[in-house]
């Protein structure tokens, strides 16, 4: 056996024939383990720890006093014999342990589409039952309120999942840390609202409607309910707040807020069998027109950001047909309406 064998033996490269040979070998010649490394590779293995080293300590000297008894030639037990012998014991247990280890089929090995052994994230849920909004973290440093009575769920973890899913029974403000790759979604009774980057207030404690506040940046609001692909509102910028009703599947209220000396404080109101638009942008008008008709809106005009529309029209299932005409007149432009 030379050298270059024994080394191979002790890293575990050899394969089953190799390693038997090796070990019928060193049994059958009683050879001197200083011969195969230097003195300097055994001085590398001075403070090495490993399992059960106690152990295989005791069998290494029982092994030497046998061989002293037995008047087999002599053997000048150096230190460095010692970690030598002791050495090969922990080879042949490695080696061992290796074995016993579980391998996948060689086609499974190579194949690119083997499953991820990914560890699943767990969760965390929250029920706050004090008198007082309960301060939560999230892993990515999002900052969560829960309000009196509200509970709250969500992953330990977002950094191997594609999105930032919380679901939420109650009331929360979210203050969202910003990730492009990585959405912030809330997922309350009917809504889901998304958000990158931004304040916002998501409440559905009281009766059958949810209302979102968004304090500042941007979020869009979607229905939850998969029969109905209507957006809500698939951009709220700035400020303001949206009630939804679920049992009329409409919003019932939208108010803007004022930002700055260029924008105007406006709202849509559903009330007492009327509906009431003041100073309402006209993009956001004939957002709230489509989900609470049911229907479809074009144009060729183009519609400015400035173009606001102020009116109260009575609570019909008609009600978009004049609203439009009145549009249409004020801002000359060519709206038309569709049914779905």
């Amino acid at each position: 056996m030379t050298r270059d064998q024994f080394e191979k033996y002790l890293q575990g490269k050899c394969n089953k024939e190799e390693s038997a040979a090796i070990e019928c070998f060193l049994e059958e010649n009683d050879s001197d383990l200083d011969e195969f490394l230097s003195s300097n590779d055994w001085d590398l293995t001075s403070d090495l720890r490993y399992a059960e080293e106690d152990k295989l300590k005791v069998q290494v000297i029982s092994r030497i006093d046998s061989q002293r008894k037995s008047n087999k030639r002599s053997l000048v037990m150096t230190s460095a014999a010692i970690a030598a012998t002791v050495l090969l014991a922990i080879g042949i247990v490695v080696r061992l342990q290796k074995e016993k280890e579980p391998t996948l089929p060689l086609a499974q090995e190579k194949s690119p589409k083997a499953e991820s052994t990914t560890m699943p994230v767990g969760n965390l849920f929250y029920i706050n039952s004090s008198n007082d909004d309960m301060e939560i973290y999230c892993s990515d440093s999002s900052r969560i309120l829960l309000a009196k009575g509200s509970e709250i769920r969500f992953a330990e973890d977002f950094a191997s999942l594609k999105e930032r899913k919380i679901e939420l029974k109650g009331k929360a403000t979210f203050e969202v840390r910003k990730d492009k790759n990585r959405p912030f979604r809330v997922f309350s009774d009917k809504l889901i609202t998304t958000a990158l980057g931004t304040t916002f207030i998501v409440d559905e404690i009281y009766g059958k409607s949810t209302r979102v506040q968004l304090i500042k940046g941007k979020i869009d609001i979607i229905d939850r309910d998969l029969k109905s692909e209507k957006p809500i509102q698939k951009l709220f910028e700035k400020s303001g707040e949206i009630v939804v009703d679920h049992l009329q599947q409409k919003i019932v209220s939208e108010v803007k807020t004022v930002n700055n000396e260029y924008d105007r404080e406006g709202f849509y109101k559903q009330e007492r069998r009327r509906l009431i638009i003041k100073n309402i942008p006209i993009k956001d008008l004939l957002n709230i027109l489509q989900h609470n008709f049911n229907i479809k809106l074009k144009t060729t005009s183009y519609l400015a950001p400035n173009f606001y529309f102020s009116g109260t029209f009575k609570d019909t299932p008609d009600a978009y047909v004049d609203i439009i005409k009145e549009i249409n007149y004020l801002h000359k432009t060519d709206i038309v309406a569709l049914k779905n």
